[in-house]
């Protein structure tokens, strides 16, 4: 996308016009959506345009619906690989950001959904890992998010995502039988 296309859309209602749709958008499109906007969020180069970005993550279109940030936060953790990998790319890209940083350090629950690290896809394990990387780089990330917390994310960003099985072992049934012959 980079900077140009950003251009294209950063001093008109364009901005506006995309950021519903992203809101309103159909499960099959969610990846791209959430592609787009990660991509947007890296171009954005104006206080303007990340004030708008931020505005969106923060607020839902009316009263009763959630927020982009509680959407997202559930769309972590969709059955459909695309679009949690997609989440955590538009998590990755926000943690980058110093208005981005302060959102997902105010999300309640974000910090325990990024550090379980139990997904079964490999890809989303490590754009997980590689968002911790980019918080715990940030230089106001550790008053931001407190002690523990921070903790909590230096050592998920420390951790391989290629080691990790996120599944229990299952019992050896050698290990069973030798038991029972003692």
């Amino acid at each position: 996308f980079g900077s140009s296309g950003w251009k294209v859309i950063e001093g008109s209602k364009s901005l506006d016009n995309f950021l519903r749709s992203c809101s309103n958008s159909p499960r099959s499109l969610l990846p791209c959506y959430y592609e787009t906007l990660s991509r947007l969020i890296l171009a954005s180069s104006t206080s303007s345009a990340n004030r708008g970005l931020d505005m969106f993550m923060h607020l839902s279109p009316n009263q009763e619906a959630p927020s982009a940030m509680t959407k997202l936060m559930k769309h972590a953790r969709d059955p459909v690989d695309s679009i949690r990998l997609s989440v955590w790319s538009l998590f990755s890209s926000v943690a980058d950001q110093s208005w981005g940083l302060t959102l997902v350090a105010d999300t309640p629950g974000w910090v325990d959904l990024l550090c379980s690290l139990d997904d079964v896809n490999v890809d989303v394990r490590e754009k997980r890992v590689e968002t911790a990387n980019r918080v715990v780089q940030q230089p106001h990330a550790k008053e931001l998010f407190g002690d523990s917390r921070f903790s909590r994310l230096y050592a998920t960003a420390r951790k391989s995502p290629h080691t990790l099985d996120p599944r229990p072992p299952r019992p050896d049934p050698m290990v069973d039988i030798a038991m029972d012959h003692r």
